[in-house]
């Protein structure tokens, strides 16, 4: 009798390369108040990447949260993205197959960040959902770096500022013109 494979890991190395991007949103219970933080985590190397989303009062979400990291990931330019939240990816494929139904999205100008990372990067992006708060190492380290930014809003490795102008994502441009730089040696800045 041959035995048949019933499970096969897509990528049995993993570990080696998967950067793990998380979420997190913090509740003030004195004043209602709400704060996030992202963070990046590469379960090999121990390299922690904290973020800090930026955000106004009417967009503070945790699933801006989730999408600062996995941006923050991407301007660090990993090619290798895990991350908990499916409703994350959900909207990046909607940015990239679907830009204009996206563009009026509360998270359009983040949207907008990622989608040009992965267009413009030179190398395939492959994003991943894994389970969450179900012992994946990565995952769960991930998880405290972002409840980590999310208590601490100083000292963060990435900021992403895309709410200078809070009504700026009614509108998405057809093309970027000089994509801003990403310095490896100051925090990234929009």
């Amino acid at each position: 009798m041959q035995q048949k494979r019933l499970l096969e890991l897509k990528a049995p190395n993993w570990k080696e390369w998967a950067f793990t991007a998380d979420g997190s949103c913090i509740i003030n219970k004195e004043n209602g108040s709400q704060s996030i933080g992202a963070g990046v985590y590469h379960p090999q190397s121990n390299k922690i990447t904290t973020v800090n989303p930026g955000g106004t009062s009417n967009n503070i979400t945790i699933s801006r949260a989730k999408l600062a990291g996995i941006a923050a990931a991407l301007i660090n330019e990993h090619t290798h993205i895990a991350t908990d939240s499916a409703g994350a990816l959900w909207l990046i494929r909607n940015s990239i197959l679907y830009r204009q139904r996206m563009k009026r999205h509360k998270h359009a100008k983040l949207l907008k960040i990622i989608v040009h990372h992965i267009q413009l990067s030179k190398y395939t992006i492959h994003l991943y959902k894994v389970k969450a708060h179900a012992g994946f190492l990565g995952n769960e380290c991930a998880d405290a770096i972002a409840k980590c930014s999310a208590v601490n809003q100083s000292g963060h490795d990435t900021h992403i500022n895309t709410d200078a102008r809070p009504h700026s994502s009614i509108f998405w441009p057809t093309r970027v013109e000089n994509p801003p730089p990403c310095l490896p040696d100051t925090p990234n800045t929009f």
